[in-house]
């Protein structure tokens, strides 16, 4: 899946981080709550997360290597030092999210009881739940 540039126009780097994040809490909440055993539930969010990342290093040179490299049919194409270095900011952003939502799965898990009790709620309840809780 190709990123629409229309949806990324003059994003920030820190915005595109924040975008593989919510992508990839999806493989932390399964690993966290599934003990490990994954399912193939959360690979359309790790997709978009490699989407991202791709985009970031390849199309935007937001990486160590100064440059734009054309995408030819996928990532196959691209020196393995590309490849290496976007598989590199996965595993980052990964590790930041994850110190994040273990910090935080007090919350994580108030919300998702939430959401369970009421089936759907609204930022105004989320931030409701969250501000009444001890931090």
């Amino acid at each position: 899946m190709a990123i629409p540039k229309h949806e990324y126009l003059n994003e920030l780097k820190s915005g595109f981080i924040g975008h593989m994040k919510v992508a990839l809490a999806s493989r932390w909440a399964e690993i966290h709550y599934f003990e490990g055993d994954l399912s193939n539930g959360p690979s359309s969010d790790l997709k978009q997360a490699t989407n991202v990342a791709t985009a970031m290093i390849t199309q935007y040179s937001m990486g160590d290597i100064v440059g734009i490299w054309p995408m030819q049919t996928g990532m196959v194409d691209l020196p393995s030092g590309i490849v290496a270095e976007i598989y590199a900011l996965i595993d980052d952003v990964y590790e930041e999210l994850e110190e994040f939502m273990d910090k935080h799965s007090h919350q994580v898990e108030a919300v998702a009881d939430l959401l369970h009790e009421k089936g759907t709620v609204d930022g105004s309840e989320i931030h409701e739940l969250i501000e009444g809780m001890d931090v």
